[in-house]
């Protein structure tokens, strides 16, 4: 009954959470980076640039449930496991959409 226990499934939820939070950090920082690289260069409406940096704001907006993660009475909540991933798999197609912009030249 070890690993049927209430602590070890809030144990292995939170650190979960905590790897799933890291991660996206991770992801978005270079999302962010991107982004700003978009706008900076001043890509047109027309170019699919306007586009594209909407997407990858879109993909910031889970860093605030991964910051959330680190807040103790937040760390083992379920939705918050449930966000986080959600977030990791839309900040892996941000990364990915973010590599297709920066390399590919139309």
């Amino acid at each position: 009954m070890l690993f049927c226990s209430l602590n070890y499934r809030t144990f292995v939820r939170s650190r979960t959470n905590y790897i799933l939070a890291v991660g996206i950090i991770f992801l978005n920082v270079i999302i962010l980076l991107v982004n700003i690289y978009i706008i900076r260069n001043g890509f047109r409406v027309f170019e699919g640039g306007l586009n594209f940096s909407t997407l990858l704001m879109i993909s910031n907006v889970f860093i605030f449930p991964a910051a959330g993660t680190f807040f103790k009475n937040l760390r083992s909540e379920f939705i918050m496991l449930a966000l986080n991933i959600l977030g990791i798999v839309i900040a892996i197609l941000g990364t990915f959409l973010a590599f297709i912009t920066i390399t590919i030249q139309c």
